[in-house]
């Protein structure tokens, strides 16, 4: 059941995608994907050639990867995101989908991030997408569109804007 959720609810998204491409191009591999679910970003990576180290905490969503991921350079990792130990360092580190707001709050958050510092190349990069809640607003004129990833639900808006944070 989690496989049919995690497609329903992740596998059409295509916004972001040009951002963890350019990423890959920039950093090149291996790739570490956390929250990598049934392969949506890791997939796409593997199948440009990239070397995608796919990381998950369930094992259904990995085995579904694992599959759909015949001839393709990507390793499934069974691991929580808050305290995986890999035995390689990464020049790139991705987390799509809001992955990093599913972590159990600030300290969670906190577990992540020093467990991604830990498995960072010098000089690497770790790219995070958040979403954040929208206030209702009025369109105007001079101002950017809505980006097309919006939803609302019990009366909140809220967007997803991939962005990628450069020290």
């Amino acid at each position: 059941m989690s496989v049919i959720w995690h497609d329903i609810e992740c596998g059409a998204y295509v916004e972001d995608l040009p951002l963890w491409r350019s990423l890959a191009a920039e950093y090149g591999d291996p790739v570490l994907d956390i929250g990598a679910g049934t392969g949506r970003v890791s997939l796409l990576l593997a199948r440009e050639g990239y070397r995608v180290i796919a990381l998950d905490r369930d094992p259904a969503l990995l085995d579904a990867l694992a599959r759909r991921a015949e001839g393709v350079d990507v390793t499934p990792v069974v691991a929580d995101a808050r305290d995986f130990d890999l035995p390689e360092r990464f020049p790139l580190i991705i987390v799509p989908m809001q992955t990093i707001q599913l972590l159990g709050g600030p300290a969670g958050r906190g577990r992540f991030l020093t467990a991604a510092r830990r498995h960072l190349e010098p000089g690497g990069a770790l790219a995070v997408a958040i979403t954040e809640v929208l206030e209702t607003y009025e369109v105007v004129d001079g101002m950017p569109a809505p980006l097309p990833d919006l939803r609302e639900q019990d009366g909140v808006v809220y967007s997803s804007q991939p962005i990628a944070v450069r020290a």
